[in-house]
């Protein structure tokens, strides 16, 4: 087979896609159901509720785990998940914070300059959404 034929039979690939797809659909039903209009721009929107990041890291690491158990990859990928969830969370509320002041600096120092764009660190609801539907979808594709 191709590389490409390869790539798009392969069950963890197809996890990982599909459920990155699924996510950022829901993410945008969610979004343009509470802004009471269509929000396609949420289509490809990091931040808020679920969390993708955390749907395809977990839909990934059972994927592996489905596949090859508690190998040397797995262990890799539980290490990623850890440090990706930490900076979607920990990471990312510190960057906020400093946004925000700077945003508010900027307003005090009258400068003719846009606020800087917040990005939101995930809330645990939006990492737990995220981790569950990433399993699930992993269990569909293989199961």
């Amino acid at each position: 087979m191709t590389f490409l034929a390869d790539l798009i039979t392969n069950k963890i690939f197809i996890a990982g896609i599909l459920t990155y797809i699924i996510t950022q659909f829901l993410k945008f039903v969610i979004y343009s159901i509470k802004a009471k209009r269509i929000l396609p721009a949420t289509l490809l929107a990091f931040g808020g509720m679920p969390s993708s990041h955390t749907s395809v890291v977990f839909a990934l690491l059972t994927s592996i785990y489905l596949t090859e158990g508690v190998s040397s990859l797995f262990v890799v990928m539980l290490f990623i998940a850890v440090v990706i969830i930490q900076d979607i969370s920990v990471g990312r509320m510190h960057t906020q914070r400093n946004t925000q002041i700077i945003n508010r600096l900027l307003g005090f120092i009258k400068l003719k300059q846009s606020p800087i764009k917040e990005f939101a660190a995930h809330t645990p609801l939006e990492i737990f959404i995220g981790a569950v539907i990433g399993i699930l979808v992993a269990l569909a594709v293989f199961l």
